[in-house]
């Protein structure tokens, strides 16, 4: 629940016409800290080595126990996992862009999800964040600016997350 005068940082506003939209509460600081990491994925991702360690989780194997069909399916499929990887950071960007909009559309809410969420993957696979850690992730870790940015990012996605409709 939360505290009394807290306004989330995204939440979703029912509109008299039936529609929803997302209101993004962050102030500026903190969307120019979202979209550096974002463009900072993005490189990652454009360097031409999607298989680098630390995105072993935004392309996980589809087929453990077949190396000869999960290099098939890498083949026909990485490119267009990886485009659609692109453009949802490039949306999430220009919708948290300082000068970006302070409503948003469920679409665009869900691009930002999952920006969100692959910039978290990827930190936590840097910090070495076991998958099966469960809820209490961010209790095993100390005060690292970047530990400190893996807390802050489970926050944001945590409230993205409960704005979208069940």
């Amino acid at each position: 629940m939360p505290r009394r005068g807290f306004q989330p940082p995204i939440e979703a506003i029912d509109q008299a016409d039936g529609t929803t939209r997302w209101e993004v509460r962050l102030p500026d600081d903190q969307r120019e800290a979202v979209v550096h990491m974002f463009a900072e994925l993005r490189q990652l991702l454009v360097s031409g080595d999607a298989d680098r360690p630390p995105l072993r989780r935004l392309f996980p194997p589809v087929f453990l126990d077949d190396p000869e069909k999960e290099s098939e399916y890498r083949r026909l499929m990485r490119d267009e996992l990886m485009t659609s990887r692109l453009a949802q950071l490039e949306a999430a960007e220009r919708f948290l862009a300082p000068n970006g909009p302070d409503e948003l559309h469920e679409d665009q809410v869900v691009s930002l999800l999952q920006s969100l969420n692959a910039v978290r993957m990827v930190l936590g696979t840097i910090l070495d964040v076991g998958e099966e850690e469960g809820d209490d992730v961010e209790d095993g870790l100390d005060d690292s600016p970047e530990e400190q940015l893996y807390a802050y990012l489970s926050w944001l996605l945590e409230w993205t997350v409960r704005a979208l409709p069940v």
